[in-house]
């Protein structure tokens, strides 16, 4: 993956590896929310805001303060922004960088609409019209088919399956007994009269054979296949991940109306964001008990289902275990780090890191995923990353963080209980639990990429924080979210029940707290 000066740094955590070393107890991550479930709308069922003019939500089109100068930006011009949805005991509600509502708190749902590029706020059970917000987001360049305009129907006389396009004309007969994935690159996945999961073309042509209980939609040339097993679950989607998360406690705060989009359907990808965007940094998948793999747009096995684990899909290619043993493969199945005695630990997106333990020695180290080289040897207890480079690895005298690039240096040190979040797009990270940084105060407090402690929350009893959405976290206290910047100042009280920051992906819409 190509890494550039416009270094990634949002956040995916993980269920069993998040800002904690592996020496001490594990940090409770509970939201596992992914993406917002997408649906379909018409101009005459939403009112949109602002006269449907389009909203920022990424400071800088993503770019750091620092790095501006690469699109000869202004880091001064502040841009107002959608930031994220809020939830209070009336509803959901949409509020803006300067913490004013886009979306006044009153709607029941929330669903992402035009592949990510508009925010719908409803109330199902009543004949008002939704609320729209249209989002200023990248699309996703990708080839297009006369088939991503068809939409399965059924026909009421044979019980049978066909497609329509948006003019309501029947372009493949109604003949299937059920459509198991509509059209997504020109393939469909039907079952037949004898229940079996055909891949069709736009044409309505059987291409081949899927022996799987679950397929998803294909996404950029793969799509995930899931069988039933004995102690494996059927998903169905993203299992194991858990997108974005807190640390000192938390509870998924959300309701009914946000639920668990699928996204791409087993496939971790950013969009047009996966080369410079100040994005997904950090990334940890754990063991899901899916049993999945992956095929291409012939049918043919990409990743063989039949292994012991094989985890998501990532921009890059996944991680395969077979026979107690563990690899790394590329996009088409061929091997970046050949079948080794690892136990996985960790990756991060925007370095090409993945930390690995070595089964022999029950020591940590990190590996270069594209290259199979070594970063930091074998030789420590826990492994975690902080995003652009910066790694932290714990020894027995405490946590050291390293700066890899562009040559490795050791930036500060950490108490060994510490606690941390990623660095966010300003350069800001949360810490707890740490004695060595500032005068001493072990409460939660925001640091800078050199370890200097920026602001320390002696007066705030805090009970959870998020990661840095650019240069706001959302922060817990009584009970209550409210949004901190990196100054520590209010954005807004704590005073909603949840807090959710939108980051639209080209595709869809992610969310994450």
């Amino acid at each position: 993956m190509k890494v550039s000066k416009r270094t990634k740094t949002w956040i995916v955590a993980a269920v069993c590896t998040f800002c904690l070393g592996f020496g001490s107890s594990q940090a409770t991550i509970t939201d596992t929310v992914n993406y917002l479930p997408a649906t379909v709308v018409l101009s005459d069922e939403v009112t949109y805001v602002n006269d449907g003019g389009l909203w920022p939500t990424l400071r800088n089109d993503g770019v750091a303060r620092a790095d501006s100068a690469v699109k000869g930006e202004d880091a001064n011009v502040t841009v107002n922004r959608a930031l994220a949805i809020v939830q209070t005991k009336e509803g959901y509600g949409l509020l803006d960088s300067k913490g004013a509502y886009v979306v006044q708190p009153a709607y029941k749902t929330v669903n992402s609409a035009n592949r990510g590029h508009e925010l719908v706020f409803s109330n199902p059970k009543d004949k008002d019209k939704g609320v729209g917000v249209k989002l200023d987001a990248p699309m996703i360049k990708r080839q297009g088919y006369a088939s991503d305009l068809y939409f399965p129907f059924k026909d009421e006389s044979t019980k049978r399956y066909g497609f329509k396009n948006v003019n309501d004309q029947i372009v493949i007969a109604p003949k299937y007994k059920d459509v198991v994935v509509s059209f997504s690159e020109d393939r469909a996945f039907v079952k037949t009269e004898k229940g079996q999961i055909v891949g069709i073309d736009g044409t309505g042509s059987e291409l081949f054979t899927v022996a799987a209980d679950y397929v998803s939609p294909y996404n950029d040339g793969l799509a995930q296949i899931e069988r039933q097993a004995s102690g494996f679950n059927l998903f169905g989607g993203f299992g194991g991940l858990a997108i974005g998360g807190i640390f000192g406690g938390g509870d998924s705060g959300l309701g009914i109306g946000i639920g668990v989009g699928h996204g791409h359907g087993g496939y971790l990808g950013w969009g047009d964001y996966d080369d410079g965007f100040y994005g997904f940094g950090g990334v940890a998948v754990a063991r899901d008990k899916v049993k999945r793999g992956y095929i291409d747009r012939d049918g043919r096995t990409v990743v063989d289902s039949k292994l012991d684990y094989v985890y998501p899909m990532m921009p890059f290619g996944t991680i395969i275990e077979n026979d107690n043993q563990l690899a790394v493969v590329d996009k088409k199945g061929n091997f970046l780090i050949p079948f080794g005695d690892y136990t996985f630990e960790g990756i991060n997106l925007s370095d090409s890191y993945i930390a690995l333990k070595n089964k022999y020695t029950e020591k940590r180290g990190v590996l270069n995923y594209l290259t199979n080289k070594n970063v930091l040897p074998f030789i420590y207890d826990g492994i975690d990353f902080m995003n652009d480079s910066y790694i932290v690895a714990t020894a027995a005298d405490g946590k050291h963080v390293y700066k890899m690039e562009p040559t490795r240096k050791e930036m500060f040190s950490l108490s060994r209980g510490a606690k941390h979040t990623f660095y966010g797009s300003e350069g800001f990270a949360w810490v707890t639990g740490d004695s060595l940084l500032g005068d001493g105060f072990t409460g939660y407090k925001i640091i800078d990429k050199d370890g200097k402690v920026v602001f320390e929350a002696k007066d705030i009893k805090i009970q959870a924080v998020s990661n840095f959405a650019d240069e706001f976290s959302a922060v817990k206290v009584g009970g209550k979210w409210g949004i901190m910047n990196v100054e520590g100042q209010w954005l807004v009280e704590p005073i909603y029940k949840d807090i959710q920051f939108i980051v639209p992906t080209g595709e869809n819409i992610m969310i994450f707290r």
